[in-house]
């Protein structure tokens, strides 16, 4: 189904909730957007509180007291549906923080008539409220069954006057459809030439532009392929740009890398061209190769049009279209790209001759053998659990480049508070490529001859690695990942500072971390550094000891073919038998987590309180209100939690738990009082 079909799915599976509920259909569109988006782990779980005054209104609202954040939506309506609504976006988000503004003047806030307003205003306003001081973040989000087609409408994060950044985001039905598609495990690219994309034209008969529809004249090559038809086609360079803004690396998921941007000589000459001599970049240019599963034709005349590309991907000049995105101040109206759709019929065989014609496509250009891989399961699941996981103390992120440019093309696109907050957030220090990863995997597994030879052959053989073991991929294993790479650091960091002879210092470093592995038999306690971000005291002690020793022995032979050999490492390991003792407290097995024991049992305590006495704390504050908005909100995730069968982890959760049980039964309360 196209949006608008997707949009009138939606009002008619609300219909039988507006009755349910006893509201209206605007609401059971936004609860099933915030659906949509928990699933998503967008938000989470916000409550629906309908406020409407003529300068401030209000949807829903969200708390998070982990993610220190606050969520303000309001929900616009659009008749006919998914019609575009972007005249109504600014003021609608002005709307939304006009409520915020009004919530934390406490002073003659909604002009004095907030004690008249019902119980579910009065919590949102009371949260928002007691929230002042405890959020880094509060985002403001407009949703609506409408198109959102400019991104000129949407605000640039700012701050406010307490230095909390204040973040602007839209969901719109094109947004909302993508993720259910997602969800289905139908993620693939669909353009809509005729009906998804539209842009204005000067018109000489009307005073405004007029909206029309993108013309992507082709021609059809005339062979027998059973396996292929490919068409020739030109597309204009706003239209492509539209495209990829929309899509970005989701439209080069096929291709070995991501967007380079400037770095490289024909980057800058791309961005050159669209920017001093923009008609002749159709000359220019070879243009871009793409695939398709299946497309659209119209016939005019003699003319032939495409008008429909399904599961889209462009295989081949992924630097051309992201760099004609990225001229943003340049006049693309007179950009034109060649292009060439490849659409594959045989379906059975279509994931192997799309790889097949994008590793064709790009054998001509400076591509390395690692990027074929980046379309690998393996990595994509490494991608994900990068883009999850938090560490523990830092509370940042390690971010993987599974593909080539890839951190540095996120931080383009980004304005100047986004790329300030994602620094923050993915260090660059904490950046990990493919090479990086196999690097240190398989020197841990012992193998420091191989790690000495080209990056490529290192991942090469991380790789053969990865399909013979059939290795599962998960949190652990990427946990790992993260510690062995903070283990090298600091092998690296010793080397610089002990060592007067300066060698190779990455091969010192490989024979060093693969001398752990073999003394501890690979059971050192990589979850300690983890949690903690640094490796364990004792072992610093142990690293300066091996980096000295066997940076001396290798420079008995200066030749860097002696560590790509086998046999150095066999010798390496007659050299280190026995000249460290490894403390049993280095090792995994000497403990189950990295808690104290006073640690584990506030957690154990605070696991040990029964989904049944929160929910009965709640029936007792409904009229004891003896808790804060904030702790009601706390006390129903842990239900929540119960609920999915999840538990208290961390230490600092388990004491705020605590806190509250502490408080209610300080003031009274009892289970016993409650049965009877």
């Amino acid at each position: 189904m196209n949006i608008k079909e997707f949009a009138q799915y939606v009002l008619d599976t609300v219909q039988d909730s507006v009755e349910t509920n006893n509201t209206n259909i605007e609401t059971e569109i936004a609860r099933y957007y915030l659906d949509c988006m928990e699933e998503c782990e967008e938000v989470s779980a916000p409550d629906i509180c309908t406020f409407s005054s003529p300068k401030a209104k209000l949807t829903a609202y969200g708390y998070n007291d982990e993610a220190e954040s606050l969520d303000l939506f309001l929900f616009i309506h659009v008749t006919p549906l998914a019609s575009r609504v972007d005249s109504r976006i600014r003021s609608g988000f002005n709307s939304l923080r006009e409520f915020y503004d009004q919530c934390i003047k406490r002073k003659a806030s909604f002009g004095g008539m907030e004690k008249e307003f019902n119980s579910e205003v009065q919590e949102a306003i009371s949260t928002i409220r007691e929230s002042k001081g405890n959020v880094k973040i509060i985002r403001f989000y407009l949703l609506t069954d409408g198109v959102v087609s400019s991104s000129d409408e949407i605000s640039s994060p700012d701050k406010d006057e307490d230095r909390v950044i204040c973040e602007y985001n839209i969901w719109d039905i094109a947004k909302v459809y993508q993720q259910e598609q997602i969800k289905q495990g139908n993620n693939k690219i669909e353009i809509d030439f005729e009906h998804d994309i539209k842009y204005f034209v000067p018109s000489k008969e009307a005073k405004n532009n007029t909206l029309v529809s993108p013309k992507i004249q082709c021609l059809k090559v005339d062979d027998e392929n059973p396996c292929v038809d490919t068409y020739l086609a030109i597309i204009p360079g706003d239209i492509l740009a539209k495209i990829y803004n929309q899509y970005r690396s989701l439209l080069l998921e096929k291709n070995v890398r991501a967007f380079l941007h400037n770095k490289s000589k024909v980057n800058q000459r791309i961005m050159s061209t669209i920017r001093n001599k923009p008609e002749m970049f159709f000359s220019y240019n070879n243009g871009i190769s793409t695939t398709a599963s299946d497309v659209e034709l119209k016939q005019t005349g003699r003319v032939q049009y495409i008008t429909k590309l399904k599961d889209w991907q462009i295989v081949n000049g992924g630097q051309t279209t992201a760099s004609i995105a990225s001229a943003k101040d340049c006049d693309l109206s007179k950009v034109y790209v060649q292009m060439k759709v490849s659409v594959v019929k045989d379906k059975e065989k279509y994931s192997e001759i799309v790889k097949s014609i994008s590793r064709c496509a790009n054998s001509q250009t400076g591509i390395k053998p690692s990027d074929f891989d980046s379309g690998e399961e393996y990595l994509i699941k490494l991608e994900k659990l990068s883009n999850d996981e938090i560490t523990p103390i830092s509370k940042t992120k390690w971010f993987f480049e599974r593909m080539r440019g890839q951190y540095t093309d996120k931080r383009a696109s980004l304005n100047k508070i986004e790329e300030d907050l994602f620094k923050r957030e993915c260090p660059k220090d904490q950046m990990l490529t493919k090479i990086d990863v196999a690097r240190v995997m398989v020197i841990w597994d012992m193998k420091p001859h191989i790690a000495c030879n080209s990056r490529e052959k290192c991942f090469a053989s991380y790789m053969f690695t990865l399909r013979k073991n059939q290795q599962t991929i998960d949190v652990d294993y990427w946990h790992k990942v993260v510690a062995l790479s903070i283990l090298y650091d600091e092998i690296e960091k010793c080397y610089e500072k002990r060592c007067e002879s300066k060698g190779f210092k990455s091969r010192t470093a490989a024979y060093t971390m693969s001398a752990i592995s073999y003394l501890t038999n690979q059971e050192l306690d990589l979850v300690y550094i983890w949690k903690n971000e640094k490796v364990q005291p004792q072992l610093e002690e142990i690293i300066e000891r091996l980096v000295v020793k066997i940076n001396c022995h290798l420079d008995l032979d200066n030749s860097r073919s002696f560590t790509k050999n086998a046999k150095c490492w066999e010798d390496m390991k007659d050299l280190i038998e026995g000249c460290c003792s490894i403390p049993y407290s280095l090792l995994s097995s000497s403990s189950e987590d990295n808690y104290s024991e006073e640690e584990y049992n506030i957690i154990a305590q605070a696991n040990a309180i029964t989904k049944e006495w929160w929910n009965a704390v709640l029936e007792w504050n409904k009229t004891e209100k003896t808790l804060s908005q904030i702790e009601k909100i706390t006390v129903s995730n842990y239900i929540k939690k119960m609920d999915d069968g999840r538990f208290i982890k961390t230490i600092n959760n388990a004491e705020k738990a605590i806190a509250i049980k502490n408080k209610v039964e300080h003031l009274g309360f009892s289970m016993n009082d409650i049965k009877t």
